[in-house]
């Protein structure tokens, strides 16, 4: 198994609500805002590669969005993987349009697949959340997105599961019913790819977590049961949002955690 890191291109969020109930002059030391109050975030992914198969984990923000979206978000779209015709399965931790946008592009007003002989791998309650979407989350998804990926081999997940060789989804029901976080298994070691569950180094903490969550409470529980376990286990994590450090192995330092960098 041969596993490199990418980004798929950084963009901006608001600094306020990517923090929650923690105060601006507390946040923004760890994530300076700019003028509008916005702080960097990245689009982390790994591409994972074995005998038979190429695999990618969410797909960032892309580039179909109006020139007024892309000026409010800051978006930049890096997709540079070499040979995207050979990508043979696609892994969405959820459907936010964060996650989602570089499933295609635009040619002549036709939607072109970015990974043409892909298979897409979403959990069905996921799947369905986005299909009928609550009021709290109703923004959260792109209508365009979820059309592409109805005329797609989707693969509708039901819990955990190992879904490729190596690859076992875990379930979170705390920013988003159905997300899946992925545990990949090497040979000497364990990645977490935990998508928004700690979507930065500097989400560790019970108190810092994000004014979009669906469930904040349910949200702490398992982010604390997954510190404890990742600390126990020794996993690498992979930070998806965090454009300075997007790997690292968290510890437990005179009750306080910290991230340790790493590399793959």
């Amino acid at each position: 198994m041969k596993i490199s890191l990418h980004n798929f291109g950084n963009f901006k969020l608001d600094g306020g609500a990517m923090f929650g109930p923690v105060p601006k002059p507390v946040w923004s030391k760890l994530c300076p805002a700019d003028q509008q109050n916005r702080i960097l975030m990245a689009s982390n992914t790994l591409l994972i590669e074995t005998n038979d198969r190429r695999v990618i984990i969410d797909l960032g923000m892309g580039s179909n969005f109006s020139e007024k979206i892309k000026e409010r978000y800051a978006i930049e779209d890096r997709h540079e993987v070499p040979n995207p015709e050979t990508i043979t399965d696609i892994i969405l931790t959820h459907l936010h349009f964060d996650h989602t946008g570089g499933l295609f592009s635009i040619d002549h007003n036709q939607q072109k697949a970015t990974y043409p002989k892909a298979r897409y791998h979403i959990q069905k309650q996921q799947w369905e959340e986005a299909l009928k979407p609550s009021l709290k989350e109703n923004n959260a998804y792109e209508a365009h997105d979820l059309d592409f990926l109805r005329k797609q081999k989707l693969n509708l997940i039901i819990g955990e599961k190992e879904i490729i060789p190596g690859i076992t989804t875990q379930i979170s029901n705390g920013h988003t019913r159905g997300l899946q976080w992925l545990k990949i298994k090497t040979n000497r070691l364990t990645i977490a790819f935990v998508s928004d569950l700690i979507p930065t180094s500097h989400h560790l903490s019970l108190a810092y977590h994000m004014s979009y969550e669906i469930n904040a409470e349910v949200l702490l529980e398992e982010k604390q049961k997954f510190i404890n376990e990742a600390i126990k286990e020794k996993y690498m994590v992979i930070f998806q949002h965090d454009p300075q450090l997007a790997i690292g192995q968290i510890i437990s330092n005179a009750g306080q955690f910290q991230v340790m960098k790493a590399v793959i």
